[in-house]
């Protein structure tokens, strides 16, 4: 509650130009697992939707299309590629635990919201968490 809200939000997103949030480090770390949690707007009152319904099916907020990345020896490898979310956390377990110095999550598109918005991005090591 203090000091606005803990997230990572983008630039207006604009078409054909992707926005993106990067972890990084100073020695190549070996990743198995990645969590993103995404703002799905938690104000929102959903309490009575017959009630009250709303205009839409996902809410607006929760980036629905994008990829990771990890940097591996210089160079950028796709992760992973997600396509329609609609889920506010997603867990990504990496068909092999990878060696990266550095991770991105790079948003084409949301449900509806002018700028991606990422509560958090966190890199597990094998056996972690």
């Amino acid at each position: 509650p203090f000091g606005g809200p803990q997230l990572w939000s983008s630039e207006r997103l604009r078409d054909g130009v992707e926005e993106w949030v990067q972890l990084e480090w100073t020695e190549p770390q070996t990743v198995a697992r990645v969590d993103a949690l995404f703002n799905d707007d938690p104000d929102e009152h959903l309490n009575n939707l017959h009630r009250d319904p709303k205009v839409f099916d996902v809410m607006p907020e929760l980036v629905r299309d994008y990829r990771l990345e990890g940097r591996v020896d210089g160079t950028w490898r796709t992760l992973a590629i997600v396509e329609a979310n609609h889920h506010r956390r997603r867990v990504h377990e990496l068909a092999e635990p990878t060696r990266l110095d550095a991770l991105r999550l790079v948003v084409s598109r949301t449900n509806g919201a002018d700028t991606a918005q990422l509560v958090s991005l966190r890199a597990f090591a094998p056996d972690a968490g």
